[in-house]
């Protein structure tokens, strides 16, 4: 699948690079804790470059701390290379998630604005609320006043990384509870 954050927002951010870590080409990875050592490093992670998604296929990941990963990446060998994704935040594909909203990258949602279907601005996403069976996002409209919607997979119109906009289909007068 080859559908980036600028074609339907189907990459999204995982983690942040803090710094190089080492000699050897090593980097340190920040993470929101939706990152794991157990990642399938038969995908590719994504960084942007001049508005494009560049693959990255990460070779080696070591926990370094709760939240905290040392990543090596395939044909990053060396302190020169790794100091020039310092600073990048990291993404992947949404086909690797499992389809359900409980998983760990919609915690990435908080600070992304949340337009309807009509494209009318609700406010912006301030908690992923994980009840069972019924995940939420809290949401923040321009008044103040806290709003609780659906956090459903088939609700998703459109999710934009790069601009930080969750497109959902919402019931008519959900915003007005």
């Amino acid at each position: 699948m080859s559908a980036w954050a600028d074609d339907n927002g189907r990459l999204f951010k995982t983690a942040s690079i803090a710094r190089s870590y080492g000699r050897d080409g090593k980097v340190l990875l920040k993470t929101s804790g939706n990152f794991s050592e157990d990642y399938d490093i038969s995908e590719p992670v994504f960084l942007y470059f001049e508005g494009l998604p560049v693959p990255f296929f990460i070779t080696a990941i070591e926990k370094k701390d709760y939240r905290s990963y040392i990543i090596k990446f395939d044909g990053t060998d060396d302190l020169s290379h790794a100091e020039e994704l310092s600073g990048r935040d990291v993404y992947a594909e949404t086909s690797g998630r499992d389809g359900n909203m409980e998983d760990p990258y919609f915690c990435e949602l908080c600070g992304y604005t949340l337009l309807d279907q009509h494209g009318s601005e609700i406010g912006t996403i301030i908690n992923f609320l994980d009840y069972p069976g019924n995940p939420c996002l809290e949401v923040r409209d321009a008044s103040g006043k806290k709003i609780i919607v659906p956090a459903n997979d088939d609700l998703i119109i459109n999710i934009d990384a790069l601009k930080k906009i969750l497109t959902l289909e919402m019931a008519e007068g959900l915003a007005d509870i």
